[in-house]
């Protein structure tokens, strides 16, 4: 019995999950002649912002297909990292040279930023064949003589043969089908990836239920882009997004929470996993108890917190994807480690570029002394691992992150003073960091 003979309601597809990884698969398979449902929770398809970093060759695609990129070139930059005073920390001030950083020794290597809007309509204009259903969620699932049934929320049931689950964290139709999640990733996008020539005939010969998860990052501990060209025979279309992966070998990525446009019920899949032991550092879950992070942290997820003084922050990480893992992750390290921190302002380069606009746009929040280029710090953050020449960034990145009194104006990158030691924070760092990194960062420290 195929899908075909079931009737109406019934695909040989279905995907759950409109972000960037479901709808880039959609695409594919709907171009393959593959009969195709994509359901989405969101009235919107792939509704996060996204601040990207590649070499040039993979943004290239993107422009392929139609997406505006936003580069802003480092190959003559002289400052990577400028930290200014402000009423917060007029103690910090200093320049992080982007020559000391070796970031000027590959000219294939940019900076770029992309609205997740911009890709979502670049790949709806590939196809008309891919059927969606928006504000529909996925509130139940089985399996039945090798069809897929699940329940939307709004009263449907649809049938298929094959379910790709690309819905976040929660993967919720995957666990509904007894499919567990492995609790060593952290989620904040997904990526999907047929390979081989034959899209249509991989996926019938596949596992009914097919989870969206990095490749090949499964065994890298990478955080990065992974891109696929949408006019190859490599794969699906493009992947964009960042994650945290948790890995042993590196202590930046452990217990990082899920972030995004359902923080609230990642929270409690999170606390979970944080009581369960599932963390990098051993000693990480009796910390954790000492320094009561989850009721001064994720209880304004959970709502026991009536006040919620990270508000501010988390609006931003609620539409990138990735970047608010780094920032709670490491104000939850200066918890844990006391240190005092004060917080600066950050104006990287280019005063006018995607993001400042953006904040202007929607925020009202950019000021002299507050410029926020998060297109830099994409790129430095997504690539840490990726390139060990820009794991010493990373490591900047979280030291400008660090705060345990105030985080300043919002949405701005803050950096430790005061009371910090960089020898303490030496002692989390990740293993690869070049001495002449360490000695830069100590003399900006100073």
């Amino acid at each position: 019995m195929t899908v075909r003979d079931l009737g109406d309601n019934n695909y040989e597809v279905v995907i759950v999950g409109g972000g960037p990884a479901g709808l880039s698969a959609g695409v594919r398979c709907a171009n393959e002649g593959v009969n195709t449902l994509l359901i989405e929770r969101s009235p919107i398809l792939t509704p996060r912002i996204c601040w990207l970093a590649e070499a040039r060759e993979g943004v290239e695609k993107l422009r392929k297909i139609g997406v505006e990129v936003k580069d802003i070139a480092i190959d003559y930059m002289d400052t990577f990292r400028l930290i200014t005073r402000n009423s917060k920390g007029d103690k910090a001030e200093g320049a992080i040279s982007a020559k000391g950083y070796n970031l000027l020794g590959e000219k294939d290597v940019a900076c770029y930023c992309v609205d997740n809007q911009d890709v979502a309509k670049a790949l709806l204009n590939l196809t008309d064949k891919l059927e969606i259903k928006d504000k529909n969620g996925v509130v139940g699932a089985e399996r039945k003589d090798g069809i897929v049934e699940l329940k939307l929320a709004n009263g449907e049931t649809i049938k298929t043969k094959i379910l790709i689950d690309a819905s976040g964290p929660l993967r919720e139709p995957s666990r509904m089908l007894g499919r567990e999640w492995n609790p060593r990733y952290m989620w904040t996008a997904y990526g999907f990836v047929i390979r081989g020539k034959n899209i249509k005939e991989r996926l019938m010969g596949g596992e009914h239920t097919t989870l969206c998860d990095w490749w090949p990052t499964l065994n890298h501990g990478e955080i990065g882009c992974l891109w696929i060209d949408p006019h190859g025979d490599d794969g699906a279309y493009v992947f964009i997004g960042t994650s945290t992966i948790l890995d042993k070998r590196n202590p930046f990525t452990y217990g990082y929470p899920p972030f995004g446009l359902n923080a609230k019920e990642h929270a409690k899949t999170y606390l979970e996993n944080v009581r369960n032991g599932y963390l990098s550092m051993p000693e990480y879950k009796d910390i954790f108890k000492e320094a009561n992070i989850e009721r001064d942290v994720w209880g304004l997820y959970t709502g026991e917190w009536e006040t919620k003084p990270y508000d501010n922050n988390l609006l931003m990480a609620g539409v990138t994807a990735g970047h608010g893992t780094y920032w709670l992750g490491a104000h939850m390290q200066s918890i844990i480690y006391g240190w005092d921190a004060g917080s600066v302002a950050i104006d990287s380069i280019g005063k006018d570029d995607y993001s400042s606009r953006f904040l202007k746009k929607y925020y009202g929040l950019l000021k002299k002394d507050c410029i926020y280029n998060m297109g830099l710090y994409g790129y430095a953050s997504q690539l840490c691992t990726r390139f060990p020449w820009l794991i010493g960034s990373t490591m900047c990145d979280m030291m400008n992150y660090l705060s345990t009194k105030s985080w300043g104006p919002p949405l701005i990158h803050t950096t430790a003073v005061g009371k910090f030691k960089f020898s303490d924070y030496v002692k989390v760092a990740p293993p690869l960091i070049p001495r002449a990194l360490k000695r830069l960062s100590e003399k900006v420290m100073k």
